[in-house]
């Protein structure tokens, strides 16, 4: 994981990157007591598939030797943290203190259990720093601010097709990706993320892909001022059929004067439509970007639709 070295750490990377992920939180010690409790004294209750699935990971995954090794070949440190979601400390948590307050006759006794329980997993701290104090209730089921759904429809509606290529806002990149795949993203995470500053994307910063996105990036996410043409230039060859952006933005102006016309406002967001020549439009791979497997479709990049 980030900031984490496989080659600095050697047989201790596992470990490090288990650390930086739990922080001070104690459930996977909670987990890993449960498991063995009820190993030693509920042998018969304890989900047989759930211990050698742990077993398995601890021989593979989690191994130092094999993960080090895999990790330095692949080039996985930064996605590495992600093998922890593989196990299932809190489902895991929640059954052995189910297990343990109902494994009581007495309902005095269940009543004191179940207390005592919730006082060891409050006391254990919490998987995420701040969810606590930064917690707020979704405000739909999709999980995703209902001003960018109403940003595509408006999107839908405008275009009558199945797909759409936009250019986003930083902000809104992650969330369209996690709401909505008919949109095609003009400008990809791992670009996004390497032009605010990112320390663990590559990037080919000289490579056609990324120069011709970057006069759109200064646009939308540090409201540069780009001249008209470059800018239409830009859009014309990354393809954007639509273009969001902060309604309080000095690029309203710029995009108005490239071509783009205003479709909708949806809360402080403008949604513009810009009618690019097609036969000025050129294909262009991902690959000559992004260095490191990205998760956008790399043939879609190379292979993009003019219209």
């Amino acid at each position: 994981m980030a900031g984490v070295s496989a080659a600095e750490q050697g047989l201790k990377f596992v470990w490090a990157c288990f650390t930086t992920y739990w922080g001070s939180c104690l459930f996977p010690l909670l987990f890993a007591a449960g498991m063995i409790w009820t190993l030693i004294r509920h042998r018969s209750r304890t989900p047989i598939v759930l211990a050698v699935y742990t077993a398995s990971l601890c021989l593979t995954v989690y191994n130092p030797l094999l993960a080090n090794i895999a990790v330095s070949k692949l080039h996985l440190e930064n996605e590495y943290y992600r093998f922890f979601w593989l196990l299932p400390v809190i489902p895991g948590v929640a059954y052995y203190a189910v297990l343990l307050v109902f494994g009581r006759k007495a309902r005095w006794q269940r009543l004191l259990m179940a207390a005592a329980a919730a006082v060891m997993i409050i006391r254990c701290g919490v998987p995420i720093e701040g969810v606590t104090v930064h917690f707020s209730a979704a405000e739909n089921l999709y999980k995703v601010p209902s001003y960018f759904m109403d940003l595509c429809e408006d999107i839908h509606e405008d275009s009558g097709r199945r797909t759409s290529r936009v250019a986003l806002p930083y902000e809104l990149i992650v969330i369209a990706r996690q709401y909505d795949a008919s949109l095609r993203l003009v400008i990809p995470r791992d670009i996004a993320l390497f032009r605010m500053g990112s320390a663990v994307i590559h990037v080919n910063e000289e490579g056609n892909y990324y120069q011709t996105r970057k006069p759109i990036m200064d646009l939308l996410f540090f409201d540069e001022e780009v001249p008209a043409e470059e800018l239409k230039e830009a859009l014309t060859k990354a393809k954007s059929r639509y273009i969001v952006v902060d309604s309080s933005y000095n690029a309203n102006e710029l995009l108005r004067e490239a071509g783009a016309v205003e479709v909708a406002q949806e809360w402080k967001y403008t949604l513009y439509r810009f009618d690019y020549d097609a036969e000025e439009a050129s294909g262009e791979s991902l690959s000559e970007a992004v260095t490191e497997a990205s998760e956008e479709d790399e043939s879609e990049a190379a292979t993009e639709e003019a219209g």
